[in-house]
């Protein structure tokens, strides 16, 4: 409607400026409209409508993404748990994850301090709280220091 008001009424004004004079040429298709006021309600809705969908597919993303940064922070505790002689130098992107370096970090110290008797820690009782089952870190027995 609004290209073809622009191509109807473009040449009515010449204000020397372009987006005046496309906000004339739609304000002039407006108003030659039968009910000017209905049209800018059905666009409005229509807008809000494609927003709220936008907005929930994003949601719906964001989620997606959250639930694999911690299933992938768990799979890199179960590598972290496997091989502690290379903790310090474990980074999920040398591994193939999405989460970040900052995240791994955070989720790493979290879980020690959350559960850490004064020494050590066992792999097997922390990773059960996170959700981890046990049977697939076999070789997370060992003691994290």
């Amino acid at each position: 409607m609004f290209a073809i008001g622009f191509e109807e009424n473009g040449n009515r004004w010449e204000t020397g400026h372009p987006e005046s004079h496309t906000a004339l040429a739609m304000a002039e298709t407006l108003r030659s409209n039968a009910n000017p006021i209905a049209t800018l309600s059905l666009y409005e809705q229509r807008i809000h409508r494609r927003f709220l969908q936008t907005l929930k597919q994003l949601r719906e993303i964001q989620a997606e993404r959250r639930s694999l940064e911690q299933t992938q922070l768990k799979e890199l505790c179960l590598i972290a748990a496997s091989h502690p002689e290379e903790i310090e130098n474990i980074t999920p992107e040398r591994v193939g994850f999405v989460c970040s370096s900052r995240d791994w970090a955070f989720f790493w110290k979290r879980m020690l301090l959350q559960n850490a008797p004064p020494n050590s820690i066992n792999a097997n009782e922390v990773l059960a709280e996170y959700g981890v089952i046990p049977e697939y870190c076999a070789a997370s027995n060992l003691l994290l220091r």
